[in-house]
């Protein structure tokens, strides 16, 4: 993309999107500007976006799962739980203690989660190693 009035579109365009990051619809008219300014894989990245983050919802609720699964309490871990505690880690540096018998994947996936973390909330996450349970032992 040239400079000039398409690129200040674009940095507009841009900006909207940081403070809407899942505004879907936003994101498509967005993808029709790149289209039509000879941006067809960035175009076609913004379309599919919607399904990439649902594609991430779905690996967050089955990571969920696991954990409700093995964490050892009587209350099963939800997406819904697992994403306030990533929040509140994220706002406050607070912690989630599991089971004694942690399972293997937190500590093993903290960059995959956190990768899905962004995707669904475009909220940029820490040092990508970094996990926010705590094991009993």
């Amino acid at each position: 993309m040239e400079r000039g009035d398409g690129m200040a579109e674009n940095d507009d365009f841009l900006a909207a999107i940081k403070d809407n990051p899942l505004d879907d619809d936003l994101r498509k008219v967005y993808a029709d500007f790149l289209e039509e300014n000879g941006e067809p894989d960035e175009a076609d990245r913004q379309r599919r976006y919607p399904e990439i983050r649902a594609e991430s919802v779905k690996w967050m609720t089955a990571y969920a799962d696991q954990l409700g699964s093995d964490d050892g309490y009587d209350d099963e871990m939800t997406y819904e739980k697992l994403m306030a505690i990533a929040k509140d880690y994220l706002e406050n540096g607070g912690g989630y203690t599991l089971g004694f018998d942690t399972p293997d994947m937190v500590w093993e996936s903290a960059e995959e989660f956190w990768k899905h973390y962004e995707i669904i909330t475009a909220v940029e996450a820490p040092d990508p190693s970094a996990t926010f349970f705590r094991c009993a032992c």
